[in-house]
């Protein structure tokens, strides 16, 4: 029986058989092992001599059962392998070699009528399509159908229906797993429905066929800061405005996502990289946008009129917050020195109570009343500690009347929240004009 020499090397770390056939002619019988330099041969005399890989030509292994075994688990093996595949003509290659490499055997036995059976298959034009061999016309069918379903699905979210949208997608998605319309839409409502792991999932799913789609990179961006990474966001949006100069709504959120960032972030290469991007992107298109009337403002845009009041409700209103900031840091003061007072009457009356003892004729030690001051210290503490308590109360209103004044700027300059493309950015699955012997997908992105 003969074993190319090609699947030995890359299936088997022990390779069994008692002849084995060098490529200068010369041929060994013996048991023979796979070793760290090469064949170890041991001959029927006891001798050993290993045989480096690049002189063998092929091996030829015993009939025996546990070879038979071997052989039947590389089946099942092969078997399990060409679940991944969706092209025939390679099934049909694996299984021959198989059968080449195993000759009268079981396993080889069993591997014809697998070839008989993808033989037929192929025979009757059958294509991969969702996980099953199906006929081209069931494949279209399904995939129109998908289509349909996802174009449905499509208008109701544009109207705001997502439970009635729901089921159509999830259809669609059954029909064909990868119709990416329905992908980034059913992506899209779990996000809106906070299901972000499931959301991220099919987004990453999405971009894996429509490579580069930049409502997509967005979105996944907005889902990854919601989930609390903000680096692999910040990738994310440094990718689409690569992708997409310019695009002012991937801007707007960078914007956001920039002035949200946390310290530590903020110094990390993906965060740095967006931001030279974003600044120099930003400048080019607040200057494109400025002879229209519009204006950067924060993570938003304003016209001129609503900019000079912006800028005067936002000046009137720091004059507000540096007044209660001066007040703050009075207040602060004002703890500071009570503090200290406190500190101060407290070491007083350690002291007191440290020579309040004297001894007696004895020489015993007993202790005196303390003096009247040391009372006073005690009341003056007491007192103390109200005036501080009050004061912290009057931080805490200050904090409370800051955050007040500065919710009073009609437009505030960012919103806390990144805002992904809806609907109306699904990438467009596209239907052949005819049908093709082998499985196209033709997305076009939209947004």
């Amino acid at each position: 029986m003969r074993i190319a020499f090609t699947l030995v090397m890359i299936l088997c770390s022990a390779a069994w058989g008692d002849v084995i056939h060098l490529k200068d002619g010369r041929v060994l019988r013996g048991t023979v092992q796979r070793g760290p330099e090469g064949y170890v041969v041991t001959t029927e005399d006891g001798k050993r001599e290993t045989i480096p890989v690049d002189r063998v030509k092929l091996l030829e292994a015993t009939n025996d059962p546990a070879g038979a075994d071997r052989a039947m688990q590389g089946l099942e093996s092969l078997r399990r392998a060409v679940l991944n595949l969706d092209d025939i003509d390679q099934i049909l290659e694996r299984f021959r070699r198989f059968v080449d490499q195993n000759p009268d055997t079981p396993a080889a036995r069993e591997a014809m009528r697998d070839i008989q059976q993808w033989e037929e298959r192929k025979a009757q034009g059958l294509v991969k399509f969702a996980g099953q061999w199906v006929t081209q016309r069931i494949r279209e069918q399904s995939r129109r159908q998908s289509l349909d379903n996802a174009q449905q699905a499509l208008q109701l979210l544009k109207q705001g229906r997502m439970t009635e949208a729901d089921p159509l997608l999830r259809q669609a998605l059954d029909e064909d797993p990868q119709n990416v319309t329905a992908m980034y839409l059913r992506a899209y409502l779990l996000a809106e429905q906070d299901q972000l792991v499931a959301a991220k999932k099919l987004l990453e799913e999405t971009l894996a066929l429509v490579p580069d789609h930049v409502p997509t990179l967005n979105n996944l961006a907005v889902v990854l800061w919601r989930q609390k990474q903000p680096a692999a966001a910040m990738v994310r949006y440094d990718r689409a405005m690569m992708v997409s100069p310019g695009n002012k709504q991937v801007l707007n959120n960078v914007a956001e996502a920039l002035h949200a960032l946390p310290e530590d972030a903020r110094r990390g290469t993906a965060a740095q990289k967006a931001r030279q991007r974003f600044e120099s992107q930003d400048a080019q298109l607040q200057a494109e946008l400025e002879p229209t009337g519009w204006y950067r403002w924060g993570s938003t845009w304003v016209n001129r009129d609503q900019l000079n009041q912006l800028r005067e409700a936002e000046r009137q209103i720091q004059d507000r917050l540096d007044a209660l900031s001066a007040q703050f840091d009075d207040t602060q003061a004002a703890i500071r020195r009570i503090e200290s007072d406190m500190e101060g009457n407290a070491r007083s009356m350690r002291q007191i109570e440290a020579s309040s003892y004297i001894r007696d004729w004895d020489g015993n030690f007993i202790a005196v009343p303390y003096p009247p001051l040391y009372y006073d210290l005690q009341r003056d503490n007491a007192n103390l500690v109200r005036q501080r308590e009050a004061e912290v109360m009057k931080l805490q209103s200050l904090r409370q009347a800051a955050n007040e004044v500065r919710k009073q700027l009609p437009v505030p300059r960012y919103t806390g929240a990144q805002r992904p493309f809806g609907p109306e950015g699904a990438p467009l699955m596209m239907m052949p004009t005819t049908v093709p012997t082998t499985t196209q997908r033709t997305p076009s992105a939209a947004g």
